[in-house]
């Protein structure tokens, strides 16, 4: 997993498999950081995600908690089809932001956080 970040955005990326270890590992490195040294602005990029696991899934929920109470945003973005008809599938594409790729991850961010202004 990396993190990088992108003015007030972080994007974390290269999440090959997002099952239980990686979720586990995923909620201490970025869930636990938000408004610490990670922003509040999360991109999470699962365009290199092989298959996206129900314990991935409570971690999204999790971090997007988080970012809401901050006053920050969450995108998912790049969701491989088989993990995106599976999230439309339990309606979860109602309650995450989604985005077909980074660059449309962070302009939708630019895009509320200027709504909300």
């Amino acid at each position: 997993m990396k993190i990088s970040e992108q003015g007030s955005i972080a994007v974390v990326s290269e999440l090959p498999a997002f099952d239980h270890n990686t979720a586990f590992e995923f909620a201490g490195t970025v869930t636990q950081r938000v408004g610490k040294s990670l922003p509040t602005n999360v991109v999470v990029d699962l365009s290199e995600t092989k298959g996206i696991y129900s314990a991935a899934i409570v971690e999204l929920v999790g971090l997007e908690d988080v970012l809401r109470s901050c006053g920050g945003v969450l995108v998912l973005a790049g969701i491989p089809k088989e993990a995106l008809a599976a999230i439309r599938a339990a309606r979860l594409d109602t309650f995450f932001l989604i985005a077909p790729d980074v660059a449309a991850a962070v302009e939708k961010i630019n895009t509320e956080r200027g709504a909300s202004v």
